[in-house]
């Protein structure tokens, strides 16, 4: 995420409360690993080591993934529009 550029174009998309950035990262590397529900992930997140290994400082609620893919969502063209071009 980082080698692609990512953090800037995230961060611009949300500007209060906890960073979309280490959320979306958080919420890829659960999908990676255990596959299982955002409310799962927000179990997870409770892990004060799995929070540091991110960058996270806060304990992260399901309802607070949830508005992050919320605006992931509202944000997709901007994303894939810069996805195509971190990648050609």
């Amino acid at each position: 995420m980082e080698k692609l550029g990512f953090a800037p174009l995230l961060h611009a998309m949300k500007r209060r409360g906890e960073p979309l950035f280490p959320l979306v990262c958080a919420l890829i590397s659960y999908r990676l690993t255990e596959n299982f529900s955002v409310e799962g992930c927000g179990r997870w997140l409770e892990s004060k080591e799995v929070r540091q290994e991110i960058g996270m400082r806060n304990v992260i609620s399901h309802r607070m993934l949830n508005r992050a893919i919320d605006r992931m969502g509202e944000g997709m063209p901007e994303v894939l529009a810069h996805l195509r071009h971190s990648l050609l």
